[in-house]
């Protein structure tokens, strides 16, 4: 037999004992808990939250803009409601125990932090119960993981990790994961357009580009609202991010600018 033709029926029946593996079952091998999260862009964790959102039958709101004011924006919702102190840095889910007799509040809280998609040196045991009387169901808070500057991507990742755990495969009520939402939480800052809860020149550059160019550098609806601060009702111009300087500066004391002019 031809030598190239042995060598390409030896390689023909080598490659046949050979097991392949596609890209959709190497990615159900994947361990999806809180270092697999933390690993992912920002742009990756949000496809990931849609993809859960559909699995779960939540709806998911697109952002819409018009005339350079953006009507919704999930991520700067949330990001504002996190900074405002409405949401705390947790989510919520409901959960079914069919065996109460054999698990207990305290085998819950004597569980590892893997079993919930973390770590130890992450995060510990920051899940908190509320069962029913009979220890049939009930209601889990948890903890986000610390994160310096956490945001709403930091959420996200405390949902998904949640509902990729072995704990919410043995016991999640098939509910939505719902974000800690609190009482109260603080009144909008009058300057703050990026919604960060704190006013700084940072605030009155974005105003500036802003009314330079909308459709650029659009404004979330409720980030506009509060940087109107020179004369309240009359729109955003420069005007507005030259008073939100002038409080910076201690020229006024404080906002809408038209206090003091009022007064003159």
């Amino acid at each position: 037999m031809n030598k190239k033709l042995l060598t390409i029926t030896t390689a023909i029946a080598f490659a046949s004992t050979l097991t392949f593996t596609s890209y959709a079952e190497a990615e159900e091998d994947v361990l999806k808990n809180w270092d697999y999260f933390t690993s992912l862009s920002d742009d990756a964790v949000l496809s990931e939250y849609k993809a859960y959102c559909e699995a779960v039958g939540k709806e998911f709101r697109e952002t819409s803009v018009s005339d350079g004011i953006i009507k919704y924006d999930f991520i700067a919702r949330t990001n504002m409601e996190i900074n405002y102190g409405s949401i705390e840095y947790g989510c919520t889910f409901s959960f079914v125990n069919p065996n109460p007799t054999d698990l207990t509040e305290s085998d819950m809280y004597s569980m590892s932090p893997e079993y919930y998609g973390f770590t130890e040196e992450t995060h510990g045991n920051y899940m908190f119960y509320s069962f029913s009387s009979g220890f049939t169901d009930g209601e889990v808070y948890c903890y986000a993981p610390y994160a310096e500057n956490f945001d709403a991507y930091d959420l996200l990742r405390t949902v998904l990790t949640i509902y990729n755990s072995d704990f919410y495969q043995d016991f999640g009520n098939d509910d939505v994961i719902s974000f800690a939402y609190i009482d109260g939480g603080s009144d909008l800052k009058l300057g703050d357009a990026n919604l960060d809860a704190d006013v700084t020149i940072t605030d009155a550059v974005k105003i500036m580009m802003h009314v330079t160019n909308p459709s650029q550098y659009p404004l979330y609806v409720y980030g506009a609202e509060v940087a109107d601060v020179y004369q309240q009702g009359d729109g955003l111009s420069n005007l507005d991010s030259l008073a939100v300087q002038k409080y910076l500066a201690g020229i006024i004391s404080a906002l809408p600018e038209s206090l003091f002019t009022d007064e003159a």
